[in-house]
């Protein structure tokens, strides 16, 4: 199975000129993919040079590192050239960094300094990084440090060896935390150019562990789509953006970002799409970019959607130039949700089928009725009219009979919300069909590279079985 990240619009650039780009690193992201370490199902992580390479549409190269818990200023440079120049300015020391960070422990000294070598693979590497005192944040403290080397770890190490480790960095004896507290603010090269990064907000609150572990959220997406936060956009855990309102945050947090809070009722627009939501629901916020994904991949086609809820791939579907649309719901109210959606977009209602979607798809197969994409938000468990279809045992069955409903260079696009099921599963499931996949990775609002999103959503295509050479 392929892994696919889809290409967000979204992302944050804090600098950029003809040699380089500078990011807003967020925190939990490698700056690279490390082929040795493979996510928590077996598949390689995605680094945030790769992720930024899909942004921009180019290729990237590394010019320094930052630990995957390290946030701030990472830059990368856009020709093999200014990969060499600027890596240059690194290992010859004329690159000024500062880095701040937060600490549970306190000492007499107001500035500090370590030359300890770094052991790297059973070698001593010399380094050497000052450290400044900047002022107390409650029971923990604010200092900065400043690496004249670029060793692995370097900050981490020598501040822990001279008895301030960093908060939340138990590896080198830090007091436990929910993250650790480290981050690159500045980088000043040769020439005059300096690239900044703003400290973290979390870390004026973080003897409020439940408020900072929200804030820290909050930041993350802030260095991912910048200060102004796209809406919709799933904020934090149990929190979405709808408009002005942050659904299912605690009132301070909402108070705190300058929005209102409770339950949403009213029109929110996406990539200038126009859905109703009614009390919070309408949107599923994990499938912001297969909508994209949809209305990109419409052109011409004849689209079946399954289980289409309030219509909001069947407008994308429609936005896109879909030759023809057709939702099936099992809830009338669904489809009458959807036809405003419809309204709303100025686009005339499809082909709109109160039926069950499982018998509405064999029926189809069976009159010919074929599809050039069928989309179907499949659901765990299902009472119907004649059985129960459990997704554990039934999957199979229901994407068998899509390929009889399918045109024979047609995709089925599916997402699946069960614990039950892991991406070995589904790969057996489509290996047994003889079905190529692409595990379509949702927004890094909803899951960073690396984690497997509770909903997968899977693009899949028949085998093209080539005839001789």
């Amino acid at each position: 199975m392929q892994i696919r990240r889809l290409r967000d619009p979204l992302m944050k650039v804090l600098f950029e000129n003809d040699e380089i780009v500078a990011i807003d690193k967020p925190y939990g992201i490698s700056s690279h993919t490390n082929d040795s370490k493979l996510g928590n199902e077996g598949y390689i992580q995605h680094g945030l040079i790769e992720v930024f390479e899909a942004q921009l549409g180019r290729p990237l190269h590394i010019v320094h590192r930052l630990d995957r818990t390290t946030t701030g200023v990472i830059v990368f440079a856009k020709t093999l050239e200014a990969a060499t120049k600027f890596q240059t300015f690194f290992r010859e020391r004329e690159t000024s960094k500062t880095y701040v960070f937060v600490t549970g422990s306190r000492v007499a000294a107001s500035t500090l300094h370590s030359s300890v070598p770094i052991v790297v693979k059973g070698s001593e590497l010399s380094a050497e990084t000052d450290f400044t005192h900047l002022r107390r944040l409650g029971r923990f403290d604010l200092w900065e440090a400043h690496p004249r080397t670029g060793r692995n770890h370097q900050i981490r190490v020598h501040a822990a060896g001279l008895g301030i480790p960093l908060l939340g960095d138990t590896l080198y004896g830090g007091e436990p935390f929910p993250f650790i507290c480290l981050h690159n603010r500045r980088l000043e090269f040769p020439g005059g150019l300096v690239i900044e990064s703003r400290v973290p907000e979390f870390f004026e609150f973080l003897s409020e562990v439940d408020f900072a572990e929200q804030l820290f959220e909050v930041d993350r997406r802030r260095r991912l789509f910048g200060s102004q936060l796209p809406s919709p956009l799933h904020l934090a855990p149990d929190a979405d953006l709808l408009g002005s309102c942050v659904v299912g945050a605690d009132e301070r947090l909402a108070k705190h970002l300058g929005f209102s809070t409770g339950a949403f009722d009213g029109v929110i627009e996406e990539n200038g799409l126009k859905f109703q939501v009614r009390a919070g629901a309408g949107l599923s916020l994990e499938q912001r970019l297969l909508r994209a994904f949809v209305r990109d991949s419409a052109v011409d086609r004849d689209v079946l959607v399954l289980f289409s809820g309030a219509g909001t791939m069947s407008v994308a579907a429609a936005a896109g130039g879909a030759r023809s649309v057709t939702s099936v719901e099992l809830k009338k109210s669904a489809l009458d949700w959807a036809r405003s959606n419809f309204e709303l977009n100025g686009f005339s209602a499809p082909r709109l089928f109160c039926r069950d979607p499982f018998t509405f798809l064999q029926q189809n197969a069976a009159k010919g009725l074929l599809s050039d994409l069928i989309i179907c938000d499949v659901p765990s468990f299902l009472r119907r009219e004649k059985g129960i279809f459990k997704i554990e045992n039934d999957l199979a069955t229901l994407l068998r009979d899509a390929i009889a409903a399918l045109k024979p260079e047609g995709e089925i696009l599916i997402s699946l919300t069960a614990a039950s099921l892991k991406l070995g599963d589904l790969r057996r499931v489509f290996e047994s069909l003889n079905l190529d996949a692409q595990l379509l990775m949702p927004g890094l609002d909803i899951a960073l590279p690396g984690e497997t999103p509770e909903l997968k959503s899977c693009l899949l295509r028949r085998h093209l079985v080539h005839q001789g050479l």
